[in-house]
């Protein structure tokens, strides 16, 4: 538990405010959340009155409860909105050195030879008021988008299509800042939604376990967990309705999951590519219970939760 934590707070340090940084705790934190997933079944506490299953060794109840509040923080939104802040101080800091005559970055429209930089300075010259006009607008944009992003998948997607990278050559040249940066957001708003989704699948689904160890049994809604185990149910990022994360115990896998970018419910339904593993954006997004999620080597020796028949 304690591991895992530490875990966690290497991602926070590492996030920086920054977009590069949001996608380097995205895949630290889905190191620590695998292990979740993996250790979960086979969860002992050492007040639970539970008999030891394999090689697990029990844990206090406290540091179960602690990594489910890390799981949840709010700190994780709140870097990725930083991170908006700070791509919008890039914007306008790239719109002064335009104003003042200089580029920013390379023009789409440079060309090569001797005259190479006389071009350039006729094109930025030319192009300048809409490049500033535009870096206005995708500032205003970044605004909304900071808000609506972590709300759900659907408010923020409205907003990407304000903040989207042009394609023709004429709308690179007159929306440059939008074309160097906006192209960008909808990778990233697809990787941190992913990221928050499993972070409060995986507290929920430690959550699970203390109930189960608990009562014998995981619990038939996860409104059960609430107050005990959970503050609330968590909301799923992908829905456009705020409703919690899916839960499916009684299935061949039973899985926590989100409705993905589709925004429809599955009932927790996934899909293999070709290799066995789960697509990620493959119908919904899932969090497997018993750790025995497709084409994935177990980094515990899981055996299936006291009262969950085998898949």
């Amino acid at each position: 538990m304690e591991a895992l934590r530490d875990i966690l707070a290497i991602g926070r340090a590492t996030s920086a405010h920054s977009a590069i940084g949001q996608l380097t705790r995205y895949a630290i934190d889905g190191f620590a959340i695998w292990i979740v997933e993996d250790i979960t079944p086979v969860l002992q506490v050492d007040n639970a009155g539970a008999t030891p299953q394999g090689d697990a060794r029990p844990c206090r109840r406290q540091q179960v409860n602690d990594l489910i509040k890390d799981l949840l923080a709010s700190d994780f939104e709140q870097d990725w909105i930083q991170s908006m802040w700070f791509d919008r101080m890039l914007l306008i800091d790239g719109a002064l050195w335009l104003a003042e005559g200089k580029t920013l970055g390379t023009p789409p429209i440079a060309t090569a030879g001797p005259f190479a930089p006389w071009n350039q300075r006729v094109a930025v010259w030319a192009v300048k008021p809409a490049w500033l006009l535009d870096s206005k607008l995708f500032a205003d944009h970044i605004d909304r988008f900071s808000e609506s992003a972590l709300h759900t998948w659907p408010s923020a997607d409205a907003d990407l299509l304000l903040l989207g990278g042009a394609d023709s050559l004429t709308c690179r040249m007159a929306h440059y800042p939008r074309s160097i940066l906006g192209s960008r957001y909808d990778m990233l708003q697809d990787v941190v939604l992913h990221g928050l989704a499993r972070r409060r699948m995986a507290a929920t689904a430690l959550a699970i376990r203390l109930y189960e160890l608990d009562h014998g049994r995981r619990p038939e809604r996860l409104a059960e967990l609430v107050p005990d185990y959970l503050p609330s149910v968590p909301g799923d990022p992908f829905a456009a309705d705020d409703r919690p994360i899916g839960y499916a115990p009684h299935g061949p896998r039973p899985v926590l999951y989100s409705v993905n970018i589709d925004g429809i419910d599955e009932g927790g339904r996934y899909v293999l590519n070709s290799a066995g593993r789960v697509e990620r954006d493959g119908a919904d997004f899932p969090f497997f219970l018993n750790g025995d999620r497709p084409g994935h080597r177990p980094m515990a020796s899981s055996q299936p939760s006291r009262g969950v028949s085998p898949p």
